[in-house]
């Protein structure tokens, strides 16, 4: 009989050790946080002190896609709006992402070709920053980050368009910044997975927020 429960508890232990908790498939396998995988978009409110706003990312393919309009984040801080794009990973069951102040126009249009004229932007927003939280196998996700003023900087417009002859043109100018205002700022976040599916990663179209 002890032997025979023995050879029970072993059975159970690889069991359990391939399919995850009571034979049933781990919650965290293959890398992902997400039992079907971490594509989709996704989307979370953030609260602090006199701070309200959205952070917004999107995944297709296992990589965050290149879509401006999916990868986004937006704060109103004591009357102030402050603005920019997100770069986030999903690591397990924790996410992690920086705030960056760099904006740039949509540079492919629905059959993932260039369109020009191209312009980037760089700098455009005094503040940037941090978050970083857990994710649930649901997709739901919270944490907390930190929006930090932005220092004075000299930045460069390069803008891309093209003659009527076919010739490529490249434009640069630059501009100054000054110093950012904002002080330290707190916030804690709690998002979700809007989508399960999302757009490729050069169709901007039909990216969903």
């Amino acid at each position: 009989m002890k032997r025979s429960f023995l050879a029970l508890l072993a059975t159970f232990a690889a069991v359990s050790a391939h399919a995850g908790s009571f034979g049933g498939p781990a919650p965290f396998s293959n890398g992902s946080s997400l039992v079907t995988g971490v594509d989709g978009s996704y989307q979370a409110s953030t609260r602090g002190t006199n701070v309200s706003g959205i952070i917004r990312f999107q995944y297709s393919s296992g990589v965050q896609t290149s879509s401006t309009t999916a990868n986004d984040w937006i704060f109103f801080i004591n009357g102030q709006v402050q603005r920019g794009s997100t770069v986030a990973n999903i690591n397990n069951n924790k996410v992690d992402g920086v705030l960056d102040s760099v904006t740039a126009a949509s540079t492919t249009n629905s059959n993932g070709s260039l369109t020009l004229p191209i312009i980037f932007i760089s700098a455009n927003s005094e503040a940037s920053g941090y978050f970083r939280g857990k994710m649930s196998g649901n997709g739901d996700f919270s944490g907390s980050g930190e929006l930090q003023a932005s220092p004075a900087s000299t930045s460069q417009i390069t803008a891309i368009s093209q003659d009527t002859n076919g010739t490529i043109v490249l434009t640069n100018a630059t501009y100054t910044n000054a110093a950012g205002t904002l002080s330290n700022t707190p916030f804690k976040f709690r998002g979700v997975r809007a989508t399960s599916t999302s757009g490729t990663s050069t169709n901007t179209t039909n990216s969903t927020p």
